[in-house]
């Protein structure tokens, strides 16, 4: 039945049985558009054709606290704001050319996630060659996950820190190798440049992409140094380098 209230709103009714089931409405006060399905714990369900085959393109699921479940791709022109849970099962690509931010102030589960009950907000991604559906062993050298700050110049946003999360050795059933890799960039350039890292054995290098000691600093040329200070001027403000072999210092 199409119908009009008293603030002058237009909705079309359905009704089974002398009672109203579901109904669309517009206008009215506040001018609100609203889609309702008054059936206990009934959902609702967007279809639509695609080449003759009916598909399901969004479902709001009434059992799940008005869960809405997306089915394919999902382009948001301007802006989404989520106040409950993300989980995401595909790819999650974010593009905006005038650098919008995204702001999460729930849960985002990309990919993969783990118990955040217990270890509260984070980020996981995962990387593996071939496909999603068909996903084959990484390589040594790829990238799982990257951390860019950039800057604006005058002239473009350019890269100011990086953070690399990386596969370091070949992984196997059992065996996930990793390295966490830090750059800069200096002044005069806009190319980053490693200053740290960390490899799957634990070792820190400074100034070397291939540590062989738990700390292995290098400098390209002339003269390495290290400072240990401190910035007390007390008789008990000392500086200590201590060595110790076997409990001996």
């Amino acid at each position: 039945n199409l119908n009009s209230s008293d603030n002058g709103a237009v909705y079309l009714a359905f009704k089974r049985s002398g009672s109203r089931k579901a109904y669309f409405g517009f206008g009215g006060t506040g001018s609100s558009i609203t889609l309702e399905n008054e059936i206990s714990d009934g959902n609702i369900t967007f279809r639509g054709n695609d080449g003759g085959t009916q598909i399901n393109v969004l479902h709001f699921d009434v059992s799940d606290n008005g869960k809405a479940t997306f089915i394919g791709e999902v382009n948001v022109g301007d802006g989404l704001d989520v106040t409950g849970a993300i989980t995401l099962t595909d790819d999650f690509t974010l593009s905006n050319s005038t650098f919008g931010n995204v702001n999460l102030t729930g849960k985002a589960f990309v990919g993969q996630r783990d118990n955040f009950t217990t270890f509260g907000f984070g980020f996981s991604s995962v990387h593996q060659r071939g496909t999603i559906s068909s996903p084959s062993v990484s390589n040594s050298g790829d990238s799982i996950f990257t951390l860019v700050g950039q800057l604006y110049d005058s002239g473009a946003y350019r890269d100011s820190c990086r953070i690399h999360y990386e596969v370091d050795g070949t992984p196997s059933s059992g065996s996930a190798p990793g390295r966490i890799v830090f750059k800069t960039t200096p002044s005069s350039s806009t190319t980053s440049a490693e200053r740290m890292r960390i490899d799957s054995s634990g070792n820190v290098g400074i100034g070397t992409t291939t540590p062989a000691y738990p700390l292995d600093v290098r400098t390209a040329s002339g003269d390495s140094h290290i400072r240990i200070r401190t910035s007390g001027t007390g008789s008990s403000d000392d500086t200590f380098l201590r060595f110790q072999v076997g409990g001996t210092t």
